[in-house]
């Protein structure tokens, strides 16, 4: 769970459409009772948005078909790896876990054909499939294909359809979205691409009961520009051809729900969303956001929801539904800039009038990024009993009068779907996994098996390598070494809490273990992680980013280093903390809601093996600055991309010279990726990308004379990197699912390389004859200790009204 407060759920009180005047929707803090505008001014601790690091670091002008793009250069490297290295091309990666906790679902359909037999749409893991009612899951989707899957549906006679691409920006949607709409007919054994390539993000595919080859897609659209494929589509000749059945008003807007009369198919409803996402910024609503319907089969249509949802630029993502048992009741779920929930409005008349509801922002259970889920559920058999998706699953039993939240399931719900063979049975998706009910909704059971995890770090022991932590997306920071109470065979559990983001095992002592939370909340462990202690007051700044890097110091016990606009460093395990730099970025971004306001900050910290004065840092604005005496001096690199640094990291035998960084090119909209390298203590850098595949890389990882990069396709290796070469790139290994790899592990004694997989993951290789096969101890050297640090540093802090005088 996350560690954002949550505020209870008030009654959603409807009245008569024509016995209130609708109210004109808003950002502002009157829709939420008991917080003013200051209030939200004073909150300290930033909401945590969903996974926001992934899309941070690569909003920006991405190439239309980047992704695909740089697919297809990954594809040829590794056909080039076969003929080249062929023992490097047959390493095989295995999967490590975990597969007891689950990941981000996005849809889920029901198997009209066979009992018990469900599939599942996750958000960077593919497609899913459960003979078992949802216990246990096996992958029926390419590894080489994109993991991002945003809707699914199945007709009667077991045809699936999928829509690639992710509608809800945040939690580490994939960069570039999808690559269109693809089709199944045979249990997701083979899938053929059905075309709409350019969509990026679909929000819901539907099916016509009636006739299975017409089919509605809600094309969202790139979500970092205007343009490319977006409205609602239509095909008649199952996806042979597509007709744009509704144009969006702006060129930002995307179609992102549908819904069917089931009485009258050619009854259409759809919703449209206006937004856009920049480095820095987001504008999630528009002119063009709204609600739509048409009578003739998308031949016309009339926009719905009366004065309260007409054109407003305050208008944010819509979700609709129609209750299968009533379809004159149509349910609508708004949301406004600031993710906050307008309400949920209802029609008893198919749409011609609505009833707003009032005091409805926190219908979804939260206060924030209602955008991140927009999708209404109405029981099949009682159109009074309606589900709202959002941090809990809202429940109403009586049309939306009152709600209350369902019990028993993982925070962010996205999908719901019953099933019609065995009463009262309804699945849930959320960003744990998947949930059964078989009491319709009165309590829930958690997934057996579902390795589809979206790490965004990982970390492994030098004493055993079978010990690991990782951070997982809205599921915490997790070990699994020490069982709690989950049954499951591999036994990971969480030690953080919120979204487990940078978690550390120091090389040196694996009792030792940092595990953090989103934005800063940082704690240290010395007993395995059984016990953790926060330290994130003691951390000077004044803004830490989503992912706040953990940094151990190898030539010295006991000390560490981290960063919020600042770098700081503790000497005994992170209890005390002091501040080695001033603040090394440009300064905060442009965004102004106060609840997202964490730009400015380090990304990624190197510190050197031989060398305690060595410290490289990169920050989100694309800065590297470094220093050779421990901080007391700074010096910003030159030379370099301005892009968000992703790694830094230094070559352990060539402390005081050799070091290496990566960037996220497509923030700027370069297609091309960016590795760089110093042989002069960061004085100048040679560019080494070569023919590494144009997408963003995540971190490098120097072993010996190599380089490892970690990309968003995979894994790849240049030889001799040390040694001046590094143009020439190979392909790691096979059977490495196709999502971001967003950090790497090497173990040295057994050979072996660990990858966090943003979707299917941990994954661990063995390598033979690559960089050096034993490790040097590190050298431990004289340094200043924290009573020692420059006195210029402290002022220097201390006038920028960060530290008491004090502290230092």
């Amino acid at each position: 769970m996350r560690r954002t407060p949550l505020l209870l759920l008030p009654a959603l009180a409807l009245l008569p459409a024509l016995a209130v005047a609708p109210t004109a929707l808003t950002a502002t803090a009157p829709h939420l009772p008991g917080i003013t505008a200051a209030g939200l001014n004073a909150l300290t601790e930033p909401a945590a948005e969903p996974g926001d690091e992934m899309l941070a670091a690569r909003g920006g002008v991405i190439p239309t078909g980047a992704w695909m793009k740089a697919s297809v250069q990954a594809q040829q490297l590794a056909a080039t790896t076969a003929k080249s290295d062929p023992a490097l091309a047959r390493a095989t990666w295995s999967l490590k876990g975990p597969t007891n906790i689950g990941g981000r679902v996005l849809d889920v359909v029901v198997d009209p054909l066979r009992r018990d037999s469900i599939f599942l749409a996750t958000a960077s893991g593919g497609v899913w499939h459960s003979t078992d009612g949802g216990l246990r899951f096996a992958s029926v989707w390419p590894t080489e294909m994109s993991q991002a899957v945003g809707a699914l549906a199945i007709s009667k006679t077991g045809v699936l359809w999928a829509g690639t691409g992710e509608a809800g920006p945040g939690g580490g949607s994939i960069t570039y979205g999808g690559t269109g709409v693809y089709r199944s007919a045979d249990g997701g054994k083979h899938w053929t691409a059905m075309g709409l390539r350019g969509s990026e993000r679909i929000g819901r595919v539907v099916i016509d009961p009636r006739n299975e080859n017409t089919v509605w897609v809600a094309a969202n659209g790139p979500l970092y520009s205007g343009g490319g494929t977006r409205g609602l589509y239509k095909t008649t000749d199952g996806g042979k051809h597509w007709t744009l059945a509704l144009k969006p008003e702006t060129a930002t807007a995307g179609a992102v729900d549908i819904a069917l009369d089931p009485r009258t198919p050619g009854t259409v409803y759809t919703t449209m969303w206006d937004r856009i996402r920049y480095p820095d910024k987001r504008d999630y609503t528009g002119m063009g956001s709204g609600a739509f319907k048409s009578t003739d089969a998308g031949k016309t249509w009339s926009r719905i929801g009366g004065p309260t949802l007409a054109a407003n630029p305050e208008l944010g993502r819509l979700g609709i539904a129609v209750a299968p048992s009533n379809p004159n009741r149509v349910y609508i779920l708004a949301s406004t800039q600031a993710g906050l929930t307008a309400g949920m409005y209802r029609s008893d008349d198919a749409g011609a009038t609505f009833t707003p509801g009032i005091d409805t922002p926190l219908v979804t259970g939260g206060y924030v990024y209602a955008w991140w889920f927009g999708r209404v559920y109405v029981d099949p058999k009682n159109p009074d009993h309606v589900f709202a998706t959002g941090v809990n699953m809202s429940e109403s039993t009586d049309g939306g009068i009152s709600f209350g939240s369902s019990p028993g399931l993982h925070s962010d719900q996205h999908a719901m779907a019953w099933d019609p063979k065995v009463p009262n049975r309804v699945y849930v998706g959320n960003d744990g996994g998947f949930y059964r009910s078989d009491n319709n909704g009165v309590s829930f059971k958690h997934g057996e098996y579902m390795p589809w995890n979206q790490l965004f770090s990982l970390d492994v022991s030098q004493q055993d390598p079978t010990k690991m932590v990782a951070g997982l997306q809205d599921n915490g920071g997790n070990r699994n070494y020490k069982k709690n109470a989950d049954p499951a065979p591999d036994g990971w559990n969480d030690i953080t809490g919120g979204d487990g983001t940078e978690m550390e095992i120091d090389p040196r002592n694996d009792k030792i273990v940092y595990g953090c939370s989103q934005y800063g909340a940082c704690a240290v462990s010395n007993d395995g992680g059984t016990t953790m202690n926060d330290f994130s007051n003691s951390v000077v700044g004044s803004r830490k980013g989503w992912l706040t890097p953990i940094e151990f110091d190898p030539g010295e016990a006991h000390a560490v280093y981290t960063g919020s606009e600042i770098v700081s460093r503790s000497t005994d395990d992170g209890q005390t903390w002091t501040p080695i730099s001033t603040d090394l970025t440009g300064g905060p971004g442009r965004e102004t809601n106060p609840l997202f306001r964490n730009y400015g900050t380090i990304t990624t910290l190197a510190v050197a093996y031989a060398d305690l004065g060595t410290i490289y840092a990169g920050t989100d604005d694309g800065r590297v600055q470094y220093t050779h005496d421990a901080g007391t001096t700074w010096v910003r690199a030159t030379g370099l991309p301005t892009d968000w640094v992703t790694s830094v990291a230094i070559d352990r035998r060539n402390a005081k010279t050799v070091a290496f960084a990566s960037f996220s090119g497509f923030r700027s909209g370069k297609e091309k990726s960016l590795v760089y390298r110093t042989a002069d203590g960061g004085k100048t850098w040679k560019d080494i990308s070569g023919n590494l595949p144009q997408a963003p890389v995540n971190d490098v990882v120097p072993v010996g004379d190599d380089l490892l990069a970690a990309t968003d396709v995979g894994v790849f290796l240049t030889k001799g990197v040390t040694k001046g070469m590094g143009r020439s790139w190979l392909k790691v290994g096979s059977g490495l699912p196709n999502a971001p790899i967003t950090e790497l592990r090497w173990h040295a004694p057994s050979s072996t390389l660990f990858a966090a997989n943003f979707g299917r993951g941990a994954w661990s290789v063995r390598l033979s004859g690559i960089g050096a096969r034993t490790v040097a101890q590190p050298t431990v050297v004289s340094g200043p200790t924290a009573a020692q640090l420059s006195a210029e540093v402290a002022r220097a802090v201390r006038m920028r009204g960060l530290l008491p005088a004090y502290a230092i």
